[in-house]
Formats: C-alpha cells, structure tokens, sequence
C-alpha cells in the first residue's frame, strides 16, 4: 500500500499546487481550469487537516499521538506582487485538546535574488502556551534567551546570514532566473490541463450541485489510476522534461539528471502497477468547488480516505484552497535589521554554554543590537 499512498499524495499534492446554462460538470472544470489566473497581486489560503488515522498494530501510546495530531491543523497564507518580484508565507500550525499552543512562522521572500528573511517577532515571542512547553523542554534558557536580546523581536534571519551561522556555504550555480519562474509556469499549467482534461471526460452524473453553487464530485480509486497514467505519459512529454531539468538545475549544478528521471518514471509506473494489483486499497477524495463571478476559483475543499482492509490501516485527511483578498507585504528589511552572523554565533553559543553549564549571566555577552 505504501507505493501507492505515495503516488496518490503526489496526485493530491498537484491538485493543490494547480489549484493552487452550463452543467455541473462543465462548471467544476471551466472553474478548476482556471485556478493559475490570478491577478499580479494575490493572495491564498490553503490548509490540512487530519480527520482519521488508525491501524490495527497501534498502542495505546500511539493512540494518544494519533489524538493529538488530529487536534492539530497546519495552514498557509501565502501573498505575491509578481512586479515588486516579492512575496510573503505565514505558517500557522494550531494544536486543540490537551496541547494548546499556535506555531507562527513567517517569510518574507525576494523572489528576483531568492533571499528569503525571517522575522523573528514570532519565534522569540510566541504564544503563551507554546512559549512555556519551549521553556520546560530548555529548563527556562529560552526565556532567558529572550530577556537578554530584547531587542530580536524586531530583527530579521535572513538565508544567508543562517548559512553562514551553520557553517553552509550557498551554491553558486543555484540562483533564481526567470527561465525557472517559466519553466514553473509550464509545468503547473500542464498539470492543470492534464486534471481539467480528466474531469471533462468524466461522467456528467458524477457532478452535482447544491443551492449555494457548491459543486461536488468525487473521485474514486479508478480515477486515481487513470490520472496517475495520464501524469507518467506527461513526464514523457519532452517539453515537461525540460522544464523539470530546468527547474532542477536551478537549484544547483546537476551531473545525473537523465538517469534520475527515468528512474522517477519507472517509480511511477510500478507505483501504478502496485495499485491495480492491490484488490485491498480503497481511495477517494470529495471534492467540492465554489466558484466565484464567472466561474473564477474562489475555494475548494478536498476531504481524502485512504483503507487497506487487509491491514486495517485507514487515513483520511482534508485539504482547502481559497483565493482571498490581497493581504499587504511587508517591506524588505534594512541591513541594520537583519542579525548577522556574529550575532547568530554568540546567541548559539550562549544556549549552549547555558545547556551544558547550567545559570549563567548573559549580561556580559549580550550584543547590543
């Protein structure tokens, strides 16, 4: 079942990423097709969920986990100025139950150069909840950490200075270009024709709508198969080859690339050949449109089961997309508001002089920002 989880989460993963007088179905695709027109400024929301998780083998230590993972809900708001060349994530990761705590990180992206900058507000100042199971987990050095360098809630991380901290050297051939942001564009638009394609030839009876213009379908186990050939025949494509190689070189110089693509091919095709043979594994996903003013994409919610009935093993999750109102980025940081690697250095080294040593004064080592 393994390979075909794997195949499936990458068929979900796609869905999301190119989501990212008519009939309910030529509504569901006319809309779906047009999830990549967005305006030069945007932003969207997606988020998961995990709605059930559980195997015959599991301990009553793994059921506690389980519980505490489907109390918890990870979400991304992502804005873009595709002409300031800039765009800005906000990572969100809410725990209910007996964990209660938020988890905010956010980025801040240059997407001409590639430099991304952390603000660290939300780390050194988290919420209540979390800041105290961080305290408990470093006997209190985080806190102290905090009162320290108070003056990091207003500074920045930024990718190079991290680098530098940790003693990474960036690659000198992995660099942003504008031949990667078409080859993204492709890619995503292809893989967009691919899923519309496939939902026009589906059964018209399969879509339906309800009074407030929400469309449904679902797909079935089948379908996945059906789409995951359609997906291996388009990475036969040479335009779809070169846009991968494209996008791979961007991130660093490639000596194997021909190799490793075939080899993906070959993963995919006998992920393919797992799942039709596999008579155990049920799959569908629920997918339920709501399209804007002229069939634009305003929000889709996928809820996703997974069974394999020989193992009792069951998984389900749900995905939401939406297209909201364009949320401000905020300014790229001055120099003077980025810690340098100096500084990243000295606060390392204070938590680990303060985790092996136990109290000491930080007054004497503490920058001043």
């Amino acid at each position: 079942m393994k390979k075909g989880l794997w195949l499936v989460g990458l068929l979900m993963v796609l869905l999301v990423l190119t989501a990212c007088g008519e009939t309910s179905q030529e509504k569901f695709s006319n809309t779906f097709s047009k999830a990549l027109d967005v305006p030069n400024q945007y932003t969207q929301k997606m988020s998961f969920k995990v709605d059930e998780l559980q195997s015959d083998d599991m301990t009553s230590g793994d059921a506690s986990s389980i519980q505490m993972l489907k109390n918890m809900e990870l979400s991304m708001t992502t804005s873009v100025d595709k002409k300031a060349e800039k765009s800005y994530a906000q990572f969100d990761l809410a725990s209910d139950g007996a964990l209660n705590f938020n988890l905010n990180i956010n980025v801040l992206m240059n997407n001409k150069t590639g430099e991304a900058y952390i603000p660290l507000d939300t780390i050194v100042n988290p919420d209540p909840n979390l800041k105290m199971l961080v305290d408990q987990a470093t006997n209190g050095i985080f806190s102290k950490i905090n009162e320290s360098y108070p003056d990091l809630k207003n500074k920045y991380v930024s990718t190079t200075e991290l680098s530098k901290s940790l003693g990474e050297s960036n690659d000198a051939s992995a660099k942003p270009s504008e031949s990667a942001a078409k080859a993204t564009e492709n890619l995503q638009a292809r893989i967009n024709k691919m899923f519309t394609d496939y939902l026009n030839d589906m059964d018209e009876n399969r879509f339906s709508e309800d009074d407030k213009g929400n469309i449904t379908t679902t797909l079935t186990k089948k379908d996945f198969i059906n789409l995951a050939k359609d997906f291996e025949k388009t990475l036969g494509e040479s335009d779809v080859k070169a846009d991968i190689k494209t996008l791979v070189e961007s991130q660093g110089e490639v000596s194997s690339f021909d190799s490793e693509y075939k080899k993906l091919r070959v993963n995919v095709a006998d992920a393919i050949q797992d799942m039709e043979k596999n008579k155990t594994t049920k799959l569908n996903a629920k997918m339920v449109l709501k399209p804007g003013k002229n069939d634009t994409f305003e929000k889709m919610t996928m809820k996703v089961t997974a069974e394999d009935t020989a193992s009792k093993t069951k998984l389900g999750g749900t995905f939401q997309f939406e297209n909201v109102a364009f949320q401000k980025i905020p300014a790229f940081p001055k120099k003077d508001e980025i810690v340098s690697t100096e500084e990243l250095q000295e606060i390392i080294q204070s938590v680990m002089m303060e985790s092996i040593y136990g109290d000491m004064d930080f007054s004497d080592t503490a920058s001043d920002f």
